[in-house]
């Protein structure tokens, strides 16, 4: 029997729900960090660089999606 990883699964569901990268048009190697090395939260874009980065709970992925 496998066991259930929810940290996994809601990395997994996240990555579904993010476009993609607005300068490059990546759709598979984008990263999530949460917390990043700063201690906030960031979505980066591993072919061209792009990254996101915002204050823990403002939404990333959010700003990453709105293009904001």
């Amino acid at each position: 029997m496998d066991t259930f990883d929810k940290l996994k699964w809601a990395e997994e569901i996240l990555q579904k729900l993010l476009k993609p990268c607005p300068i490059c048009g990546e759709k598979k190697d984008i990263a999530i960090h949460v917390p990043n090395k700063d201690g906030m939260e960031d979505v980066q874009c591993l072919k061209c660089g792009l990254i996101m980065e915002k204050a823990l709970g403002i939404g990333a992925i959010l700003m990453w999606n709105k293009r904001v």
